[in-house]
């Protein structure tokens, strides 16, 4: 049986809940996985290439998805360093939404493994350069996750602000 978490408990994608028998188990261990996501040994396969023909934005984009699987497998220390590559590399190219968007990764990066003042610092450091961008779907998720940081920290006054305008800015599709 496989069903999936509510998009309304803003969940990270790919959240299943699974329940398998022995069989099962024994099917999904002969398995070797085919996709992209979550798949480390492809998404290091693709920095080799990229490394190899000097695409740093290619390389930023293969370290930023080597971060989330990293964080996703709770090894936070190697996906922070990997984001903090993958961030470098963008601040190279001067690709300012794609500053953005790491600056946020590493942010929820931070977050999973518990460092709500490090993912602050994130979600605050992409804030100032989304305002800029008109871009109202990564507006928006900053705004929530530093309502979700405030609300953690205890800042419930600056928390209520930062969902008040998390609502005010319309993400389209995945919006809250």
């Amino acid at each position: 049986i496989v069903t999936g978490s509510q998009k309304a408990m803003m969940l990270p994608p790919g959240l299943a809940f699974v329940a398998v028998n022995d069989r099962a188990w024994k099917r999904i261990e002969s398995v070797k996985p085919h996709a992209y996501y979550n798949n480390l040994s492809k998404y290091r396969k693709s920095l080799e290439i990229r490394t190899r023909i000097e695409d740093r934005r290619g390389m930023a984009a293969a370290l930023g998805n080597i971060a989330l699987v990293l964080k996703h497998q709770g090894q936070y220390d190697e996906a922070i360093r990997s984001g903090k590559a993958a961030l470098d590399l963008i601040v190279q190219i001067q690709d300012r939404r794609g500053i953005a968007n790491e600056w946020t990764k590493l942010g929820e990066i931070y977050e999973s493994a518990g460092r709500i003042l490090d993912a602050q610092k994130c979600y605050k450091e992409s804030l100032t350069i989304v305002r800029d961008l008109d871009d109202t779907s990564l507006l928006a998720r900053n705004f929530s996750s530093l309502g979700y940081v405030s609300s953690v920290l205890g800042n419930y006054v600056e928390a209520y602000f930062f969902y008040q305008e998390a609502g005010r800015n319309p993400c389209g599709e995945g919006s809250l």
